[in-house]
């Protein structure tokens, strides 16, 4: 009778245990995964290297100068403004230092002004000489014309220069940045302990480990299988985003995002890959020390 009295109170102990590590598990894995989204975040989408190099990619610069010309082409047409009068306005190096100046601005929350001074100049100088080969005298109304043409190319320019979401991106960087800092730390924080926990309640640890690894296991697949999905399904390269460097500048910098959530997902794979490693040493030594 005092046999299976203790016998259920131990199956009854063991049943709570197992319930307990259960959900120290489930917590676990909410806790790495809340870290490892915003560890993404801050590595990929919040990271100012993803966005550089996101810029290079299909001579972002170069395309972006050619766009320029071709909107200024458009505004020349109805004015009589030959291709001729546009060249060497502005040049392909003038137009990377003004984009990254407007980038390293935006990115601290600043605001960068290029100088169309030149631009004016010389864009007006172009169309004084072509009038002059035409014999054609420029008026004041002609003045007035050419001064408000002169005033949209520059503008044209300014736009050119900038990309558009990375003033949003500058406003919230710096107190994003704290706020994924100090989640990261609480998540990681609190996982560790109650992994703490989660080892005290065994004698033998590779009990414990198991449930780390269901958690490590957990923890990849909720943060990876969206991102895997999106970058299969690549949806987002069918958003309408005008002019198409934007759009080429936009799809590389969402698929560079994704790969860091990926990279996250097989990291986790990785670690209960080696748990189950550590698991089964410690079954074998342990197998080899009772029959030892």
């Amino acid at each position: 009778m005092e046999y299976q009295k203790t016998k259920k109170q131990s199956s009854s102990n063991r049943k709570g245990r197992t319930i307990v590590s259960m959900i120290l598990s489930f917590l676990i894995a909410v806790a790495l995964t809340m870290a490892a989204l915003l560890g993404s975040l801050r590595l990929g989408f919040l990271n100012e290297k993803m966005i550089v190099r996101s810029l290079n990619v299909k001579d972002y610069y170069g395309v972006v100068c050619d766009d320029f010309y071709e909107r200024v082409e458009d505004l020349s047409i109805p004015l009589g403004i030959p291709k001729s009068a546009l060249e060497g306005i502005v040049d392909t190096n003038s137009m990377y230092n003004d984009i990254r100046a407007s980038l390293e601005a935006s990115l601290t929350g600043q605001t960068y002004q290029p100088d169309t001074g030149k631009l004016r100049t010389k864009l007006k100088e172009n169309v004084e000489n072509y009038a002059k080969s035409r014999e054609i005298e420029l008026g004041e109304a002609q003045q007035t014309v050419l001064n408000t043409y002169l005033e949209q190319v520059a503008d044209q320019y300014v736009r050119a220069t900038k990309i558009p979401f990375i003033e949003y991106y500058g406003r919230i960087h710096g107190f994003a940045e704290k706020v994924i800092t100090v989640g990261i730390l609480g998540c990681l924080v609190f996982a560790v302990l109650a992994g703490i926990i989660l080892f005290r309640m065994y004698i033998w640890k590779h009990h414990a480990m198991r449930y780390l690894v269901y958690s490590t296991l957990a923890s990849g697949l909720m943060i990876g299988l969206v991102p895997a999905y999106l970058l299969l399904a690549q949806d987002y390269r069918r958003l309408v985003i005008e002019p198409e460097y934007l759009y080429q500048f936009m799809v590389t910098y969402v698929t560079n995002g994704l790969l860091i959530f990926e990279g996250f997902a097989i990291g986790f794979f990785g670690i209960a890959a080696l748990l189950l490693m550590r698991i089964a040493s410690l079954r074998r030594r342990l197998i080899k020390n009772s029959r030892g």
